[in-house]
């Protein structure tokens, strides 16, 4: 291949992070959304279980449902949005530069 073959078929360097196109996005906050409000299910389902079952749950019932909830959520949606599930964490990942700021306020709302 002669060197005018391949500076036509390279592409331009694009200046946005890869996968932040406007439909990525969110896709990623709605991932982000559907994480949390099943890490937040299963904490919560855990509660009303053990008042249900009158204590039968208990504490390490009510710790296993969140703890497995979460990891669920991470196997399920962490390749989509990073498993951040936590305003917390999401803003800790920005202030050191982890995670872009321009995305903050979208997961922060999901």
């Amino acid at each position: 291949m002669s060197t005018t073959t391949l500076e036509k078929t390279e592409q331009p360097i694009s200046l946005k992070a890869p996968g932040w196109t406007q439909p990525e996005r969110w896709r990623r906050r709605g991932a982000e959304a559907v994480g949390t409000f099943a890490i937040v299910f299963a904490a919560g389902g855990s509660s009303v279980a053990n008042q249900l079952s009158n204590g039968q749950v208990g504490l390490v019932g009510a710790a296993l449902a969140s703890g497995l909830a979460v990891m669920a959520m991470i196997f399920t949606l962490g390749h989509i949005c990073n498993a951040h599930f936590n305003p917390a964490v999401t803003l800790a990942f920005a202030l050191t530069r982890h995670f872009p700021l321009h995305a903050l306020p979208g997961y922060i709302v999901a």
